[in-house]
Parts: structure tokens; sequence; C-alpha cells
């Protein structure tokens, strides 16, 4: 090779290398303004307390994971949690029909607030007013996915998967 066509291939190569760190930089400052106006739904949603919670996976305790059919959800608003998941696990006192999760409470305590990394939200929701103690602890990354664990004084834990949904 000759310099004129070493200077070129160099030239090419810089111009390459630019190009491919300015078309970079592009694509990442639209992942960061995407990842804020998530992040800024989820925070008006979880302040405004009106969301949904959309299951589409459920991890028994002593069980293997099972799918969810679109249809179960858990609405949340300042007068109401509307309850609508699979149970998949062993029911401790009482009988076996019925054994989902299917209720509407009116009575119910929460708290929210970020964890200790800040990388998630994490609400509890204390349900008053069924006939025994049920918990639901959210805990919602910054991207939407939502992991629910429901602790129900007649039933073993379990826990979902899903996604958040600002109402």
């Amino acid at each position: 090779m000759n310099k004129k066509s070493d200077c070129k291939f160099v030239l090419m190569i810089g111009l390459s290398l630019i190009l491919g760190s300015i078309s970079q930089s592009c694509g990442s400052s639209r992942s960061v303004s995407y990842n804020e106006q998530v992040v800024a739904t989820i925070e008006e949603a979880l302040n405004s307390f009106v969301f949904s919670f959309k299951a589409t996976k459920a991890f028994p305790l002593q069980d293997r994971p099972q799918n969810v059919a679109p249809n179960h959800y858990v609405k949340v608003s300042p007068n109401s949690i509307a309850i609508n998941l699979p149970y998949y696990g062993r029911v401790i006192g009482g009988s076996m029909s019925g054994s989902d999760f299917n209720f509407i409470s009116r009575a119910f305590e929460h708290n929210a607030g970020l964890n200790k990394d800040g990388d998630s939200w994490l609400i509890k929701i204390d349900i008053k007013d069924q006939n025994r103690p049920i918990t639901l602890d959210f805990k919602i990354r910054k991207d939407g996915n939502t992991r629910l664990t429901i602790e129900d004084a007649n039933r073993q834990k379990i826990s979902y998967e899903g996604d958040f949904e600002a109402k």
C-alpha cells in the first residue's frame, strides 16, 4: 500500500469510530429519556394510589412456576382494592374450593417508599375487611416489572410476577 491509500484507510476507520460513537450516544439518550418517562409515570400512579398489576407468572412456595392467564390482576385505588389472582398451594384450614384470591377490599392500610438502593418502590397493603389477615407486598422496579408477594393466614405464601400499569 502507498501513503495515500494508508491515509484513506486510517481516515475511514476514524470516521467510522466517530459515527459509531455518535449513534451509540444518541441511542442511550433516548433510552434514558424513556426510562425517566416510565419512572415519572410510576411515581405519579403511586402518589395518587391508582394503579394495576397484571400477573403473568405465579411462584407457589412448594411447586414450580405457573403461567397466569392475562385476565388476572390487582386493581388499586384510594377507596378499594380488587383482586383476581389464581392460587397454587396449600390451603390451611378450610376447603380447597374457591381458594383463588378473588375479592374487593374497602378497608385497608398501606405504606410505600423507595427501597434502600433507590432502584424500586416497595408498597405494603394490609387488608382489614376479610375474615383473616392478608398482606400484599409489591416491589415495582423502575422499568415497570413488578413482583407481588401475598401472605394469607389460611394459605402458604405465594409470589407473582407481572406488569405495573398506571391508570
